[in-house]
């Protein structure tokens, strides 16, 4: 079977798997594309000429009836107790198709962990609230992968004032140093903290665990979905506990899809929502429309506007990098 052969394959089950209305992102053909290429060592390891598809287009037909919400039931992931499966409202489908589809376009960002030394940069725009109604601005943030190297922060506001870098000090030995008014270390003077590394190896790797990781200590599921949110911005997870978050997402209760959204740059995103309180206002998690990238986060007042005093962000890019202020 030739490699044209295994993506046609992979589209008839993609359009007898996908929910009514729904269509597979491009990103997702494209990797489908990308594995079958690759088709000749994943030949090797089959055990009869007998076989009428790849392994490599065996795997992506999986991953696609994943996305699809083939699997998508009751209990959607591995090793869940419960009685026997059975199908999901269109709701439930779709938010398992978004955030299975955002897993696997994420997928292999953290592959290979960064070095403790490296760190993450973050790009996002975010709506500062200030005199005159407040402005969007562009921040980017170099987070210390193992939390123990200084980072910096640094914000630019279109036409307006230049705001100096500010450090994000690093713990070592729980203790780092005392932030001067401008934002600058000052070594005379150490507080006691705890490293917050932008790397999270240290995460469950299951969906119920990780569900009961985002539960702890807040007030509510509308607290666990911000929880998770932050694990979303400024951090890289391993593949194992990324894929834990996306399901453990789509466990919360009221968690829903809406297609019709901007956000706070005018692009057009696909929003994961969660109520956030009896008035209506909800949480939103943001994912590009075509690629289901995460994208970034705001909240929706009842009333059906967003919410600027919560500083909404729209993510920019992320990466990984040697040393604060590269990839700018």
């Amino acid at each position: 079977m030739t490699g044209h052969d295994d993506l046609e394959t992979l589209r008839r089950i993609a359009r007898q798997a996908t929910p009514a209305g729904l269509t597979l992102p491009a990103e997702v053909h494209a990797r489908a594309r990308a594995v079958i290429a690759d088709g000749t060592r994943l030949r090797a390891a089959r055990r009869g000429r007998h076989r009428r598809i790849t392994m490599g287009a065996l795997a992506v037909a999986g991953v696609i009836a994943v996305l699809a919400g083939v699997v998508a039931v009751v209990r959607p992931f591995a090793g869940a107790p419960g009685p026997s499966p059975s199908p999901l409202p269109r709701a439930g489908r779709e938010v398992l198709f978004v955030l299975a589809a955002a897993n696997f376009t994420a997928s292999g960002v953290a592959d290979t962990p960064p070095r403790r030394d490296q760190f993450v940069l973050t790009v996002a725009k975010v709506w500062y609230p200030g005199p005159g109604g407040g402005a969007l601005s562009e921040v980017a943030t170099w987070t210390s992968v193992d939390g123990e190297h200084h980072g910096l922060r640094r914000v630019t506001i279109p036409g307006g004032p230049i705001q100096p870098d500010r450090t994000i000090p690093g713990c070592q030995g729980g203790r780092m140093p005392a932030l001067t008014h401008d934002g600058q270390l000052d070594p005379g003077h150490t507080t006691a903290c705890k490293p917050e590394p932008a790397y999270r190896d240290d995460l469950p790797t299951t969906a119920t665990a990780m569900l009961d990781y985002l539960r702890h200590g807040t007030a509510g599921d509308g607290a666990a979905f911000a929880r998770a949110r932050g694990l979303l911005t400024g951090t890289v997870l391993p593949p194992a506990a990324q894929r834990a978050l996306f399901e453990a997402v789509a466990l919360i209760p009221g968690v829903a899809v809406d297609r019709d959204v901007t956000d706070i740059t005018d692009r057009k995103v696909v929003a994961v929502t969660c109520p956030a309180g009896d008035d209506g206002t909800r949480y939103e998690m943001l994912f590009d429309p075509d690629t289901l990238a995460y994208r970034g986060w705001q909240t929706r007042t009842g009333s059906g506007h967003v919410d600027l005093e919560s500083r909404p962000s729209a993510l920019v890019r992320t990466a990984v990098v040697d040393r604060p202020g590269d990839g700018v």
